[in-house]
């Protein structure tokens, strides 16, 4: 009898919080958008589209990456700090002024027998951390968006109890 009753609660416990399944909250959150815009049908995989991603990358001195989709994110960061209105109408407000981080200074923690690869070994470790960080902020982003839907805000003070 006990046994039937947890599978019991089981059941009720998969009922309550199966409608907030990814398969259900998407279904229940896409619009259905019916748009005039070119950009929207626009087919990323033509050779058009991929030869004027690399012809806006020569233009704004990015380097070219197999990936065009890459190359156009580049691009569009590029775009958005020295493109910004805000930007060209004050650019020495957005120099950024400094010293650059002196990477060939900073230990390795371990030597490669050559000068350039020690510099590239440095490089990397840089390029892992900051992959690291943007790590970090995208499960900080999905443990709010879990929390949001588990989150219960009502207390019950009745329960509480301080001290022994």
């Amino acid at each position: 009898m006990v046994a039937a009753k947890d599978n019991m609660n089981i059941y009720v416990l998969e009922a309550k919080f199966n409608k907030h399944t990814v398969e259900n909250l998407k279904a229940t959150n896409v619009p259905n958008i019916v748009t005039d815009n070119p950009l929207d049908v626009l087919d990323f995989t033509t050779n058009e589209f991929i030869n004027g991603i690399k012809n806006l990358a020569r233009i704004l001195k990015v380097s070219p990456y197999p990936d065009p989709m890459v190359t156009l994110e580049a691009c569009r960061k590029v775009i958005e700090r020295k493109m910004h209105p805000a930007a060209l109408a004050n650019p020495k407000d957005f120099i950024i002024k400094g010293t650059p981080f002196p990477y060939h200074n900073a230990d390795l923690g371990f030597d490669l027998g050559d000068v350039a690869l020690n510099h590239a070994a440095k490089i990397l470790r840089l390029l892992y951390i900051h992959d690291l960080r943007d790590l970090q902020t995208s499960a900080n982003e999905v443990i709010v968006s879990v929390q949001n839907v588990t989150a219960n805000p009502k207390t019950d003070t009745k329960l509480g109890k301080v001290g022994r």
